[in-house]
């Protein structure tokens, strides 16, 4: 079960958030609203940059495989 090994954090952030999943998975950052603010693919961990973004509620949707979660992200 992927969604065992995933760590989504710090969370809350200032901006600097670290997505980490053993093996390849792909990550899609999306504002309460739907937009998608970063996207993209890794292996094993990676950062999303989103300090530019105003405070307030993001989602942090993790695919891997053929399972998808979804992690509410508050940013301060």
């Amino acid at each position: 079960n992927a969604s065992d090994n995933l760590q989504v954090y710090p969370n809350p952030t200032s901006g600097q958030l670290n997505i980490s999943l053993t093996g390849n998975f792909d990550y899609q950052l999306t504002s309460v609203l739907g937009d998608v603010i970063s996207k993209g693919s890794a292996k094993d961990k990676t950062t999303v940059d989103f300090s530019g973004m105003p405070a307030g509620t993001y989602f942090v949707k993790v695919t891997s495989g053929n399972e998808t979660n979804t992690i509410k992200v508050v940013r301060q």
